[in-house]
Parts: C-alpha cells; sequence; structure tokens
C-alpha cells in the first residue's frame, strides 16, 4: 500500500451520493472529498442502531462512523449544513409532533376546569425528554444522559468541533480527557458511570456515531494528543482534511439542482422515518461470500501491514479497525445505493470493494497526518535535549538563548 498516494475514490461512490457532493461542491465552492465523507457519515447517522449487517463477527456492524474532517475557516461548512438540513427538518418535525400530542393530553387533562394548557404548560410535561439525533456540544456526563434518554443512541455533530476537541481532551487545569464513553460507544460496551451533578448512567449497549469539522490545526491537535493516541480513541477515528482555499465563484447566483436536492432529502428521510430511534436492529443485511473475503483480505492486509509501520502507529491500532470501518462505510453505500430496497438486497462485492477502497483511503490519510506528527515530535525532542544540554552547566541570558 502507498501512503504517499492517497486520492479520494469518488469513482465509487454510488449515483446519488456522486450527484449531491457535485452540486454542493459547486454551489458553495466547498472541497469534494469533505463533501463525500459527510454524506456519507449521514447516511450513518440516518442508519442509526435499526438495521445492521451481519459479518464474520459475532455482533452486528452498523453503519456508524466515527468522522473527523478539517477544511480551512470559511470554506465548506455551509454546505455541510445543506447537507445536514433534511436530518434537521426530519427531528424537528417530529418534536412539533410531539408537542401537539402533549397539548392534547393536557387538554384533556384541563376541560374540567375550563383552562387551556400553556406553551410553558407544554414545554414543562415534555421536559427534558425531547427527541434528537445528534447533539452539537460534548461533555461525557452531558452525553451519557442524552443517551439514556434516546434509547441509546445519538450522533455527535459539529462543524465548530475546536470547543468539541477542548471538553474531549481537557483545558486548563482540567487535562483529563473524556473518551471512555466514545470508546464504550464504538463497539457497543455496557457502561456505567455515577455522576456528581446528576443522575447515574446505566448503559447497556449505547451506540454513536461522529461528524466533526474543524480547521486542519484543530484537527492535528486532537490527532498528536498522546492519552489519545495511547488510549486506542485516534484508531477509531475516520480522518480527512483538506487545504483547499476560498476560490473565486463564477457569476450569477449558484444554485443545487432541485431534482437532485430532493432526491438527497428524500432518502434521507426515508431512512429516517424507517430506522430513526430503534433500539435494537429490526433487520440485518446478509452479505455475499465475496464480499465477506474482500474484508477478511483487508484485514489479512493490516495484519501484515503492521510489519512494514513504524512502532508508534502500530501501537495507535489504526490497523485494527481499518476492515471493521470498511464494513460499516459499506452499509451506508448500500443504502445510498438503493434506499429501503436494500433491506431486500444482499450487500455485494462490489459494494463491499468500495467500502474497502475508502476505509484504505482514510488509513492512508491518517498514517501520513500522524507521521508528520511524529516528526515534529521527534524534532521537538531533538530541540529539548539541545537546550538541556546548554543550560546545565550555567545560566544564560535570553539573548544568548535565542543565539
Amino acid at each position: 500500500m502507498n501512503l504517499e498516494r492517497s486520492e479520494f475514490p469518488f469513482h465509487v461512490l454510488p449515483p446519488l451520493l456522486s450527484e449531491i457532493v457535485d452540486e454542493l461542491a459547486t454551489a458553495y465552492s466547498a472541497p469534494k472529498e469533505i463533501l463525500a465523507s459527510s454524506a456519507i457519515s449521514i447516511i450513518g447517522m440516518c442508519l442509526g442502531r435499526g438495521v445492521g449487517l451481519r459479518t464474520d463477527d459475532p455482533e452486528p456492524t452498523y453503519g456508524l462512523l466515527y468522522m473527523y474532517l478539517g477544511a480551512l475557516p470559511g470554506v465548506g461548512k455551509r454546505s455541510i449544513k445543506a447537507l445536514m438540513k433534511p436530518v434537521d427538518d426530519y427531528v424537528y418535525e417530529h418534536r412539533q409532533r410531539q408537542r401537539i400530542q402533549v397539548e392534547a393530553e393536557l387538554r384533556e387533562g384541563f376541560e374540567k376546569s375550563g383552562k387551556e394548557p400553556s406553551s410553558s404548560d407544554i414545554s414543562k410535561r415534555i421536559g427534558k425528554d425531547f427527541p434528537t439525533l445528534y447533539t452539537s456540544m460534548f461533555t461525557e456526563e452531558g452525553l451519557a444522559q442524552l443517551l439514556m434518554r434516546n434509547k441509546e443512541y445519538v450522533s455527535l455533530h459539529s462543524t465548530e468541533a475546536a470547543g468539541v476537541v477542548k471538553s474531549i481532551i481537557g483545558q486548563g487545569r482540567q487535562q483529563n480527557t473524556s473518551t471512555n464513553l466514545l470508546k464504550h460507544c464504538y463497539v457497543g460496551d455496557s457502561f456505567f458511570e455515577t455522576y456528581k451533578s446528576s443522575e447515574e448512567a446505566h448503559l447497556k449497549e449505547p451506540r454513536m456515531g461522529v461528524l466533526l469539522l474543524s480547521t486542519p490545526s484543530t484537527l492535528g491537535m486532537f490527532m498528536q494528543h498522546s492519552e489519545l493516541l495511547a488510549d486506542g480513541t485516534i484508531s477509531r477515528f475516520l480522518f480527512d482534511s483538506s487545504e483547499q482555499r476560498r476560490r473565486k465563484r463564477d457569476r450569477g447566483r449558484k444554485l443545487v439542482n432541485p431534482k437532485v436536492q430532493e432526491s438527497w432529502e428524500n432518502l434521507t428521510k426515508e431512512l429516517l422515518g424507517r430506522f430513526a430511534w430503534k433500539k435494537t436492529p429490526e433487520t440485518m443485511i446478509g452479505i455475499t461470500d465475496e464480499a465477506m473475503q474482500l474484508r477478511l483480505d483487508l484485514d489479512d492486509e493490516m495484519v501484515e501491514m503492521n510489519n512494514s509501520l513504524s512502532n508508534r502507529l502500530v501501537e495507535s491500532g489504526i490497523t485494527n479497525r481499518t476492515a471493521e470501518n470498511a464494513g460499516r462505510i459499506a452499509l451506508c453505500l448500500h443504502f445510498a445505493k438503493n434506499g429501503l430496497r436494500a433491506l431486500d438486497r444482499t450487500l455485494d462485492k462490489d459494494t463491499m470493494r468500495a467500502g474497502v477502497l475508502l476505509s484504505r483511503y482514510y488509513f492512508q490519510k491518517t498514517c501520513k497526518k500522524l507521521e508528520e506528527v511524529f516528526s515534529d515530535d521527534y524534532r521537538i525532542g531533538e530541540l529539548q535535549n539541545l537546550l538541556l544540554e546548554y543550560l546545565k552547566d550555567e545560566p544564560v541570558s535570553l539573548r544568548d538563548l535565542h543565539k
């Protein structure tokens, strides 16, 4: 595998994903690879834990991805918002229906007194028990409580991920990382924690998806954090970053093709309508023998890669989840291609091959970025050693130190 050559394999995307990516990239002058990765991740968000892929592993493979993308300020954010619009609309409509239902229940209870339920009465009855598919802010305690109220599934999504990153890696005096729940949710491990300021969190099989966007420098800060590397958090993520700068736009108003936009909205709402807020998978998608073999071959390839990668890359665990992520991506592509017809179709080798190519792409990008980080660490370490050697005998002036 050539780690230096890592071009996004756009040719493996299903037609609808290719079309919506091309339309939004043109309309918003946004990086296509960032849009493509976001679109795949959003499909996984729509599938949630309502459908799984039956592989060689005894546990179901869900389409939930941990995706972290980097783009320069002012580039890409609005295009991802456009991709997310059908999800936002669906959640809003669901909450409105909930309010109407609660209002009807309250009106029935108030009938004897002749009172009408106020908006405050409705909000009070609903309390925190409102449905959501994603949250934009991260604290482990808040996320645990949200998972308990949302049938143990929620996505973490933010196009301003600097705050999320600071919450995860700690800042100021609070330098402890908060990745325990993130790690549990990747594989659905049970989670139990007692917090000082709220009720205890007891989750039997929590699941999450993650879609974050920040500047490349914030992404680099996340990737180079020593604890996140050591505890395996980094190995769960798919990373990509674009250095594309803002471009001059053509004269005239840029519009997204309404048919393509409508098809994307129909697909996402169709999937949400079937799978949103499911606690257990209602269906398990089968996989052909050829597709299964491709996934196994990728896993074997990653085992062999351990012999050629640096020790620090191997210790980060990034080779251990490449095949798992290929299956997750393939499930997203299966539904992106077929919609709900995918429920009656077996995931074939072409779809798995696409998942493998994309998982390889993210693996290559991650390796390249981590090697840059490790190289910087090495240079900093050399400079620190030189500085300590210079200072050990006698004090020096700031001027001499600069020299």
